[in-house]
């Protein structure tokens, strides 16, 4: 896991997961960080962001070339 889960507007479930963070087993902490921190690296960076915005912006361009040569 790469973080907690807590209820949406809900206090109490937030604090839960922040006590739980805070003072229960370390091991948990360090493997929620790494986690985190591997999601980031691997998802959240630019070179990957591109390659995604690249695929999208080819696909909506053969998308396109497609409907106009079905209109022809």
């Amino acid at each position: 896991h790469d973080g907690m889960k807590a209820y949406t507007g809900n206090a109490n479930s937030l604090a839960d997961c922040i006590l739980e963070l805070l003072y229960n087993n370390n091991n948990i902490v360090e493997k929620v960080k790494e986690n985190a921190m591997k999601k980031v690296h691997e998802m959240y960076n630019w070179d990957i962001i591109s390659e995604h915005t690249y695929a999208v912006y080819k696909e909506v361009i053969e998308e396109a070339k497609n409907a106009i040569l079905s209109i022809i």
